[in-house]
């Protein structure tokens, strides 16, 4: 009786552990998810509101207290409105460069921040041939949630020396390959002309 206990076990245990392999993720990481977005032209966002008007609460500081606002010195029991606009500063963006090429601006959204290890953009041949490596880094980059192509992340480095992302195609299909340490990714897009200036 024992011994039928033991290799029935055995036999549910086999069975339990080949069905977390092959059909759960319990082993394998999920995919990193990619979005690709093709942008005729890029505009440095601008954020927040560029003007502001300042009120002076109603409540009066104690007596003999000054309030002091955009070099306005008001006294005591007073509510002031000021119509002096203040601007807000906003950082410099830096310069967006065009895509190589003369195409449109391809940008990559994943599904979270990563320390990518790896990147790979490569040509997809219709016909079967190798396909052609045009941009590949490696090294560890800080955590993003987004790509440009391009525009090497911080901490990656060019796979060869001084060697760039090539231009890219409008109408040709490419893929982007990335990794994550043991997380891996694909997407596939295709670009447009740029939009004239």
């Amino acid at each position: 009786m024992n011994k039928r206990a033991l290799i029935l076990g055995g036999v549910l245990f086999g069975l339990g552990l080949l069905y977390v392999l092959l059909f759960t993720e319990w082993i394998r990481p999920e995919p990193i998810q990619i979005a690709s977005q093709v942008r005729a032209s890029l505009i440095q966002p601008r954020f927040g509101r560029p003007v502001t008007q300042r009120i002076i609460s109603s409540l009066a500081p104690p007596k003999g207290d000054v309030l002091k606002m955009t070099n306005i010195t008001v006294g005591t029991n007073l509510v002031v409105r000021t119509n002096q606009p203040q601007r807000v500063q906003l950082s410099d963006w830096g310069q967006i460069d065009q895509a190589p090429g003369g195409v449109a601006n391809v940008t990559f959204s994943l599904d979270g921040n990563y320390i990518l290890t790896s990147l790979r953009v490569q040509d997809v041949p219709a016909d079967g041939s190798p396909p052609k490596i045009l941009w590949q880094l490696a090294g560890k980059s800080l955590p993003l949630s987004f790509l440009l192509y391009g525009r090497d992340p911080q901490g990656m480095k060019p796979t060869t020396p001084d060697a760039k992302a090539e231009p890219l195609s409008a109408g040709v299909p490419y893929r982007l390959i990335v990794e994550a340490g043991r997380r891996h990714g694909t997407n596939d897009f295709k670009t447009t002309p740029a939009a004239a200036r």
